[in-house]
Order: structure tokens, then sequence, then C-alpha cells
């Protein structure tokens, strides 16, 4: 209770920051509440303290020149820019005790045009979804992960973004993901798109599913236009389907893109000569948007 008090008596001690119009200032305090976050013992004070953080977030993206401030300096969080500067995500997590994880993530678009920046906060709504891998999801229902590449996706209708991330789903499975980000008419994010054929069937998302202590590559490889992943096998006999005890059996399948703007499916790709130039950057966690907890989880 002496922890919260003391916290209390911080964010005041700051609440004239918003008052000025410094963004530098924003930033000073984004960075300090950060990593009190990150060093909370406390379950209901780091609670407290995300709270504080999300406002402190949203604050600041509907500051002027926000959109071109890079929050590089915060730490453990990611802000991922568009390859097109069209939007930047902002995406962090918070331990949730016993290996759980909840996420968190902003949108800022930007119209050059316009010279007008519009924010968008996420909900993370993966725990009420039934096969995800199907549905499609906006702001208020979005499949919560930590994302570290975006990659535009022209079709004939739009120009789509496709997202890699992380989630570490549960104490005993961790989960790769590959979402697609769109811009409806009114401007509003939407998630998932049928472009992905895997197993006879047509998904708007897919899901990799492993073991906590296994490591997945997931990555896009620009030259051959393929997302390169590694091929999960269950590493034990008899558990098929039990994702707890699946990994990589150091072969690698992907999803090519088409034409259309689908992805298809091909397998047993050969990347030996790619893994072999400096250019190959298989994702590990210090690439990854996450809280210090998460360091020896993958």
């Amino acid at each position: 209770m002496r922890k919260i008090y003391l916290f209390i008596i911080f964010l005041f001690s700051t609440s004239t920051i918003y008052a000025q119009e410094s963004i530098e200032d924003q930033v000073s305090f984004l960075k300090a509440l950060r990593l009190r976050m990150i060093n909370a013992q406390d379950e209901e004070l780091l609670a407290l303290q995300n709270d504080t953080f999300r406002i402190a977030i949203r604050n600041f993206l509907n500051t002027d020149r926000s959109f071109f401030t890079q929050l590089d300096s915060v730490s453990f969080i990611g802000d991922l820019y568009a390859p097109d500067n069209s939007f930047r995500i902002i995406n962090w997590n918070i331990p949730k005790g016993e290996g759980f994880y909840a996420y968190y993530a902003f949108i800022q678009t930007h119209d050059k045009k316009e010279k007008t920046t519009t924010v968008f906060e996420l909900h993370d709504g993966k725990s009420n979804l039934n096969s995800p891998e199907y549905k499609t999801l906006d702001a208020d229902s979005w499949y919560g992960a930590l994302y570290y590449e975006i990659i535009p996706n022209k079709t004939k209708k739009r120009t789509e973004y496709i997202l890699l991330g992380w989630d570490g789903a549960s104490p005993m499975l961790n989960s790769k993901i590959i979402d697609i980000l769109y811009f409806n008419g009114r401007g509003e994010p939407k998630f998932g798109v049928t472009h992905f054929k895997l197993n006879r069937r047509m998904q708007r998302r897919v899901i990799f599913k492993y073991a906590e202590d296994a490591f997945m590559s997931l990555r896009y490889h620009p030259k051959k236009e393929m997302i390169v992943f590694d091929h999960l096998v269950p590493m034990k006999d008899g558990m098929d389907g039990i994702y707890e005890f699946y990994g990589p059996d150091f072969t690698y399948d992907a999803f090519k893109q088409k034409r259309d703007g689908s992805w298809e499916f091909v397998e047993q790709i050969d990347i030996r000569q790619e893994k072999n130039n400096k250019n190959w950057n298989s994702p590990t966690r210090k690439n990854l948007p996450a809280s210090s907890s998460e360091s020896n989880r993958e």
C-alpha cells in the first residue's frame, strides 16, 4: 500500500508535464514511468503504473509533431513504422503472473496530405475468440501480440500490411503470428484477410504454436517475396496436436506472395545460402519489444 501511495505522489509531481508543450518532457516522463514498470514487484502497483503509461502514450500521440518523434529511448516497447510512413504501431506487454502476459498497443496514422494524425488504442480480445484464424477483428477485439515486422502487401483493392509478431501464450506455450492489418473506408484499423491457404482452408491469420523453451524463426525474405519460417513438429512420439511439445526440425516452409495479393504455402524450401548471408536476421528475444521478465523465454 505504501508503494502505491508513493507512486501517486510521483504522478502528482510530474502531472505538470502535460500542461507543457515540450515533446521532450513527455518522452522523459514515459522513460521514467516505463522503468518503474519494469522494476515493479507488486502486481497492483504495476497495473496502476500501466494504466498511467497508457494514458501518457495516448497524450503523447495526440501531441503535434509526435508522429515524427520515435520512442526508441523508452525501454522495452516496440515503435514500428510502416515502410511507407502511413502509420506506426506502439506496442508493449506486462506480466500477469504464472507465465501469462497482457498486451497493449496504439496505432497512430499519418495523413501526409492533410498533415493530420489519428490515434487508435487496441484492446486484446483473444481470450474471447474461438478459431481466431478465421475471424475479422478490429481495435476492440485485437489478437494481442508483440510485433517486430511490418510488410506492405498491395492488392487491387488497397494496400494491406502483413504483421509478424510473438505471443507468450501460456506458461508452456509460445506463438508466432502472421496477421494482416488494413484500414476501412472510415480509416479504422481492421485485422485479418483470407489470404493464407493452410491445411486446405483459407485463413485470415496464421498462428504457429510451439513449446515455451523452443525457438521458432519467422521472417520476411524480400528478394524471394516469401515469409519464411521453421517447420514445427512434435519433439516426442505420441504428441501430435499437443503444441506444448512442438519445436523446429531444422527444415523451413514459407508463404510465397502471389500476384493477387494472397500467400501460397510452400513446403521444404532451402534457405541455407540466405542464412549464411549477413543480412539474414533470425528473430530472437532481444529483437522483440517485451518486458524484461521475458528475456529468457526464447
